[in-house]
């Protein structure tokens, strides 16, 4: 193709068999692409109702063609809990920006409880807001699981929380999305809970749990974290001011008190794209536990700075372990490890012990966590070395060191370690090592070919706490350890 021809404009010739109604065409093609990813597609005027509807509106909403849903203000159909935020979405929509998608209840008229994933549309030069209404699809499925597993109205618990959210996060960063978490606090509630009888508490409790998980992003990321504490992860759409008036009124409805009831939040932008999942994870842990002690009084806005926060209140942490892997302050302990079929001992594990007396596995799992795993497993290699070249009476005794799985995939470790053990192969036939669990291994690759090479120098290999870790299954399977 010359320049020139590259410069003109291109059209697209119709198919001989093209309807020759032009916009009837155009219309079928829009409507079977709107409705390959949803059931109902709904046109929105300026006055919010509806001009136009198409799709399974009788089967899914009960409302046929001859009783059409054209002419009904359009927030009609969703429950009296999710209209505010659909307000607020339909108003904050930026042409050709995909709005949503958010977990709604249609009204009661259309079916007890019934759920719908709705995201809407504006396009230039138009009033007219686009909705698309979806009954089942992958998120549906993941919510209904989730309600299988949930009472209808129970929150999640903090440590459900964190995962559901760590979760959510990782795949709105996938799809290059942030969204926000919010943070609930209901003010003087010990005095509020004192002026009803449980079962009245109970009720209240119930209408806020239908609040906070129906703003919640798929209608179940929401939790208790305390009596009056909460927390949800919910779209940018969702404005926190609305979850607050919500509760607000369902307590002064039920509190007999002349005083204004306070409900107060604080939103975190998730701001994820530069985070990884494990700090993300960190992250939002330590949200929770601020929130936890200081209530909407933290100084959190961003899971971003929440991890770098973080960071910071761990810096003397860091420092210790540091102080520890290059003092070499930490012991032995020799547990023996023995074949199940014959008790033959086959060697002694060497078990480190700090001289602090901290927990050995969370200072192995921190030193994970900060990226020194490989430096500390390096430090106990020297150690375990010298101490079988200068301590150990017995040369026909064996001994385990551990290797963390970080270390294990890190190739400026790997290749450390077989220069160190060049340089000490009298310690070689005393020697086997023991992979953990307590990280993850990605790739198995390479860590097959650190086992071959120490199989190679007659070291045997094992895998270490078997069944400890999610892919214990997988390691055994692609793993070529001697135990």
């Amino acid at each position: 193709m010359s320049e020139t021809e590259k410069t003109q404009p291109q059209t697209a010739k119709p198919a001989a068999d093209a309807p020759k109604d032009g916009v009837k065409s155009q219309r079928d093609r829009f409507l079977a692409f709107a409705f390959t990813a949803s059931d109902i597609l709904l046109e929105i005027t300026g006055d919010g109702k509806i001009g136009f509807s198409a799709g399974a509106s009788e089967s899914l909403t009960g409302v046929d063609e001859d009783n059409s849903l054209n002419g009904k203000h359009w927030l009609g159909l969703f429950h009296q809990n999710d209209r505010p935020t659909l307000v607020v979405m339909k108003n904050k929509a930026v042409n050709g920006v995909r709005a949503g998608p958010l977990f709604v209840t249609l009204d009661a008229a259309f079916g007890e409880n019934r759920k719908a994933i709705i995201q809407g549309m504006r396009l230039p030069g138009s009033d007219v807001f686009y909705i698309t209404l979806n009954f089942n699809n992958l998120l549906m499925a993941r919510v209904g699981e989730l309600n299988r597993k949930n009472q209808e109205n129970e929150l999640l618990d903090k440590a459900t929380f964190l995962e559901a959210a760590t979760e959510m996060l990782n795949y709105a960063k996938s799809l290059g999305k942030d969204t926000d978490i919010t943070m609930v606090e209901i003010d003087q509630i010990q005095k509020i809970k004192g002026t009803m009888d449980r079962k009245q508490w109970a009720e209240v409790q119930e209408e806020i749990n239908r609040v906070i998980k129906s703003k919640s992003i798929d209608g179940q990321t929401a939790a208790t974290l305390a009596d009056g504490r909460y927390s949800l992860m919910h779209d940018k759409a969702v404005e926190s001011d609305v979850i607050k008036e919500q509760i607000a009124a369902i307590l002064q409805k039920k509190v007999h008190t002349d005083e204004e009831i306070k409900v107060k939040s604080q939103t975190i932008t998730t701001d994820v794209q530069n985070l990884e999942s494990k700090d993300t994870s960190k992250a939002l842990f330590y949200t929770l536990h601020e929130f936890e002690r200081k209530g909407t009084e933290m100084t959190i806005d961003t899971l971003n700075g929440a991890f770098k926060s973080y960071l910071s209140a761990n810096a003397y942490r860091v420092a210790e372990f540091k102080s520890m892997v290059k003092n070499l302050h930490f012991k032995f302990n020799f547990q023996p490890i023995l074949d199940l079929k014959t008790l033959k001992l086959l060697h002694y594990e060497m078990l480190c012990r700090f001289q602090d007396g901290g927990s050995p596995l969370e200072w192995i799992m921190f030193g994970e966590d900060i990226g020194m795993a490989s430096d500390f497993d390096m430090a106990v290699c020297d150690r375990a070395v010298k101490y079988i070249l200068h301590k150990a009476n017995d040369k026909n005794k064996v001994f385990a060191i551990n290797l963390s799985g970080q270390s294990v995939q890190n190739r400026a470790f790997t290749d450390r370690l077989l220069v160190f053990l060049d340089e000490n192969k009298n310690a070689i036939p005393q020697l086997c090592f023991e992979i953990t669990e307590s990280h993850q291994i990605q790739d198995l690759d390479s860590v097959n070919t650190l086992i071959k090479d120490l199989q190679e120098l007659n070291i045997h290999v094992c895998l270490d706490d078997f069944g400890a870790g999610s892919a214990s299954f997988q390691y055994l399977q692609k793993l070529h350890v001697d135990y």
